[in-house]
């Protein structure tokens, strides 16, 4: 039996028997760990609290049998306002949903929990268009992986030609190839994105029509080139229209 702490945040809860949750963590220490929280679901239980999607906090934690269990927790960031806004929630989803096809168990990764913990806090305090955050957030952690897309020339001949189009397939943009129409601001946004200071990427704005045209290409990009479908923030655009 051994004590341990990490910091991060839950980003799963499942019931387990009438009263016990098992909790998954995306944390900085450990990568992706699951622990079980017991009790948590009799009433005035002592960490209830805990036990949610989106709380953010140190985990204090003791394994026996194999087995992690939950016995204290110290919030770190108050992210609660994201629970009671939908958009927000599938927002934060569709973020957390990247960020755990990453940070794997025993495979922590300090940078991508920063942008996650980062972004989830722009998202609850309204300080960006979502949209826009959105796109910050997955241009960011394609770079941070190694998959930023490549905007100075033609991916294909080295051209600098203007009015060249962005190829997903490719991974940048293209002039002897079909791909999206994209404009000079939108091309410039996401060489800043991939490349600028940590505390300068949430302090910037474009224009709508470029916040449209990013928004519509880094959907299509993260999928890509993480080659896996992500639907939460497609969920929610479809529900918005109705769909």
């Amino acid at each position: 039996m051994s004590n341990f702490q990490v910091k991060g945040i839950v980003i799963k809860c499942v019931d387990f028997n009438e009263s016990d949750k098992i909790i998954t963590v995306l944390t900085f220490e450990k990568g992706k760990i699951t622990c079980i929280a017991k009790g948590v679901q009799k009433p005035n239980a002592k960490l209830a609290h805990i036990a949610r999607v989106f709380y953010c906090g140190t985990f204090e934690m003791v394994n026996t049998n194999q087995r992690n269990v939950l016995i204290g927790a110290t919030m770190l960031m108050d992210l609660s306002g994201i629970s009671s806004d939908l958009k927000k929630f599938y927002f934060a989803a569709h973020y957390v949903e990247i960020a755990s096809s990453v940070v794997m168990e025993e495979q922590p990764d300090e940078d991508v929990m920063k942008l996650l913990l980062n972004t989830l806090y722009v998202l609850a305090k309204d300080k960006m268009d979502i949209r826009l955050l959105t796109v910050v957030y997955e241009f960011r952690i394609a770079a941070l992986n190694g998959l930023a897309p490549y905007m100075d020339c033609c991916v294909e001949c080295g051209s600098e030609k203007a009015n060249m189009k962005f190829s997903v397939s490719e991974g940048g943009l293209v002039c002897c190839q079909e791909g999206f129409s994209i404009g000079d601001i939108s091309c410039k946004t996401i060489n800043y994105i991939s490349l600028c200071d940590n505390k300068e990427l949430y302090g910037f704005t474009v224009p709508e029509t470029t916040i449209n045209e990013l928004y519509f290409i880094s959907r299509k990009y993260i999928e890509r080139v993480f080659e896996r479908k992500f639907d939460k923030a497609d969920q929610y655009d479809k529900e918005s229209m109705g769909g």
